[in-house]
């Protein structure tokens, strides 16, 4: 912690005392500067921090969004997507580069929406 004091270039402080205050939700602690001798006061509150939900798991998204697909194009049935999630989730462990497969699959969608060559 750096010395509030002017003039003093030291970043190092020892904690002389420290209490709780406020019922523990505030620490009050007695610093002292290593370089200039000079003491001073800190209080520091605690921050409790509400953890962050667990991001959702890639299969289950991977089925609704291949469940969502087949609906949006009207002419597969939800099933197939399903289906195909999960023979990719069975695969999921092989599967380095998942990215890249589904851009495989939707550029493979596409060519078929354009029709027989």
């Amino acid at each position: 912690m750096n010395c509030p004091k002017p003039g003093c270039p030291s970043t190092e402080t020892t904690v002389i005392d420290s209490r709780p205050v406020l019922r523990g939700a505030v620490v009050r602690r007695r610093r002292g500067c290593t370089y200039c001798l000079g003491r001073f006061t800190t209080y520091e509150r605690r921050t409790v921090r509400e953890p962050k939900p667990a991001p959702p798991d890639p299969r289950e998204v991977l089925h609704l969004r291949a469940a969502l697909a087949c609906y949006q194009r009207g002419d597969l049935p939800t099933e197939a997507g399903e289906l195909a999630a999960a023979a990719l989730a069975r695969d999921w462990s092989k599967c380095a580069h998942l990215e890249a497969l589904v851009i495989v699959i939707l550029s493979a969608d596409r060519s078929a929406d354009a029709g027989p060559v």
